[in-house]
């Protein structure tokens, strides 16, 4: 099952991985669009190398608001998230 990140441990992981891979070295950021996709690439000096995919997406939310059942669309961003340390996809939610 794949794994997802909150903000917090998200941000811990890419610095923990900057921070062992970096070693005051410069990072190379790549970025680009294709469609409504975001891709990046952060390449270290040592060959290490931090990888992005984000896009929107729509879930459907069900639940109770009032005693009654409610379904919504919440509109989101996911990134997928892997790196030469770590092959295996990480994901983050965030509310559009």
């Amino acid at each position: 099952m794949a794994k997802t990140y909150t903000m917090a441990q998200y941000n811990k992981a890419k610095a923990d991985f900057f921070r062992k891979h970096s070693k005051d070295a410069g990072i190379k950021e790549r970025s680009g669009l294709d469609g409504d996709m975001i891709r990046k690439v952060y390449e270290c000096e040592d060959g290490g190398m931090w990888y992005e995919i984000t896009h929107p997406i729509t879930e459907i939310i069900k639940g109770m608001a009032h005693g009654l059942d409610v379904m919504a669309e919440v509109q989101m961003y996911r990134t997928e998230i892997w790196d030469t340390d770590n092959s295996t996809s990480r994901y983050l939610y965030e509310v559009a």
